[in-house]
C-alpha cells in the first residue's frame, strides 16, 4: 500500500512539474519568441498540447486509482483528445498544409465535446437535487 501511495504522489509530482513547464515554456515563448504570428502560434499549439496531454493523463490515472470521480475517466479522454487536436494543428502547419475549411474543422471536434459533454451531465444529475433542476 505504501509503495502505491509512493508511485501515485510520484506521477502527481511529475503532472505538476510538467503543467508548470508547459506554463513556463509559453511564457518563455511569448518573452523571447520569433515575432512572427506562425511562430507564436506554433508554440501556443505546443504548449496547449503539452498540457492537455498531461491533464488528460493525469484526469484518467485518478480515474483508474479511484482518487476521481465516476465521469473524470471521460473528462481524461476528452483532455487526450484536445492534445490530439492540438497536436495535429501544430504538425499540419509544421508541414505547411493550408487549413481546412471550418465546417470540416469543426465537425471533427464533435467527438471531444461529446467526451466534455456527457460526463457533464451525468455529473449534475448525480450532484444536484431534482428539484432544483429545470
Amino acid at each position: 500500500m505504501a509503495r502505491t501511495m509512493r508511485r501515485s504522489e510520484a506521477r502527481r509530482a511529475v503532472a505538476a512539474a510538467l503543467l508548470a513547464l508547459a506554463g513556463a515554456g509559453l511564457a518563455v515563448a511569448y518573452a523571447f519568441g520569433p515575432d512572427d504570428p506562425g511562430g507564436r502560434a506554433a508554440a501556443v499549439d505546443a504548449a496547449l498540447a503539452g498540457a492537455f496531454a498531461v491533464s488528460g493523463w493525469a484526469a484518467l490515472d485518478a480515474a483508474r486509482t479511484g482518487r476521481a470521480w465516476e465521469p473524470a475517466r471521460w473528462f481524461g479522454v476528452g483532455l487526450l483528445g484536445l492534445a490530439l487536436a492540438f497536436g495535429l494543428v501544430l504538425a499540419r502547419d509544421a508541414a505547411g498544409l493550408p487549413a481546412p475549411p471550418p465546417g470540416l474543422a469543426d465537425l471533427g471536434l464533435l467527438p471531444i465535446a461529446a467526451a466534455f459533454l456527457l460526463p457533464a451531465r451525468a455529473e449534475f444529475v448525480a450532484h444536484v437535487e431534482e428539484r432544483h433542476r429545470r
